[in-house]
């Protein structure tokens, strides 16, 4: 419909971060990362977005007006969490319901929901996270699309040691706080590429309209 955001595409994100890199996980301690993570409740989750929340939407926000030259504003407003769905030895996942908005030279934003799936995985010791994204009525798709994925790159990697190589020591609490913390936190960026994948959709869809006017 002219005037709206078109369909959203499915997005596949990977993420890892340089201070997570120093120490290798080790399956024993992994297993304290899920547990951790499986005692959170939703409001817990959709607590820890919230606050990451200004930041991201400030970031994406510059780099949109740059990147479109135009006055872009995305914005997140609320997730909904449901209880973890799938776990095995080196990965844990968990969906949410998430709702952003957009809008373009300040427009009416134009608000929607989205179905996201999260899983945490160790990767031959190194902690790594993928959200896989798709249209509010596809939650089950991003479950089994993400479930195969992440199967696949495990796959293809060595397996974790046993133990964590370093020593845990005193600041173990805090590797593992921020785990879970990116792990979810990390969710709103998903979130704001798949926004990007949209205004990219949209504007290129508008200019090809104006195009073909000028031609006429």
């Amino acid at each position: 419909v002219e005037g709206e955001i078109p369909s959203l595409e499915k997005t596949f994100t990977i993420m890892g971060y340089g201070d997570l890199k120093q120490v290798e996980i080790g399956t024993t301690d992994f297993l304290e990362i899920k547990k951790e993570m499986k005692q959170m409740n939703s409001s817990e989750m959709s607590s820890l977005v919230d606050s990451a929340s200004s930041r991201y939407e400030t970031r994406f926000n510059q780099e949109a007006d740059e990147i479109f030259k135009k006055d872009v504003a995305m914005s997140y407003h609320k997730s909904v969490f449901l209880e973890p769905h799938y776990e095995n030895e080196n990965a844990f996942a968990c969906s949410a319901y998430m709702k952003a908005g957009a809008s373009i030279e300040g427009e009416r934003e134009i608000p929607f929901w989205i179905a996201q799936t999260v899983t945490v995985l160790n990767v031959s010791g190194k902690i790594l996270f993928t959200y896989c994204v798709a249209p509010k009525d596809e939650l089950e798709w991003t479950r089994d699309a993400s479930k195969k994925w992440t199967e696949k790159i495990i796959a293809s990697n060595d397996p974790p040691p046993t133990r964590t190589v370093h020593e845990r020591g005193s600041g173990w609490d805090e590797v593992q706080n921020n785990v879970i913390e990116k792990a979810i936190t990390g969710a709103v960026t998903a979130v704001f590429i798949l926004l990007f994948v949209g205004l990219l959709a949209a504007l290129k869809k508008l200019f090809g309209f104006v195009k073909e006017k000028i031609r006429q």
